[in-house]
């Protein structure tokens, strides 16, 4: 069995892959201080012409945000250091 957890998988090269959800990548984001402005999935096929294969994959697009605070913040820092 390929499965080593509840979303690792482990590829036939011995890498492993960890699979997010989108509930779990917003919690992520969060919890490192992000603020998130979208979390959705992409799905995108790509065509191997070669072998004629069809590979589905589903990505999750994330676009994060500092949040102003730490943004201003970070703005006086740098003033303070020039």
């Amino acid at each position: 069995e390929q499965w080593v957890g509840a979303n690792n998988y482990k590829r036939g090269d011995g890498t492993l892959a960890y699979f997010f959800s989108i509930e779990d990548m917003t919690a992520k984001a969060v919890a490192a201080g992000f603020e998130v402005e979208t979390c959705e999935y992409c799905c995108t096929t790509t065509v191997n012409v070669a072998r004629k294969l069809k590979l589905r994959r589903v990505f999750i697009s994330v676009v994060l945000r500092r949040p102003a605070a730490a943004a201003a913040t970070e703005a006086v820092h740098e003033a303070v250091a020039c």
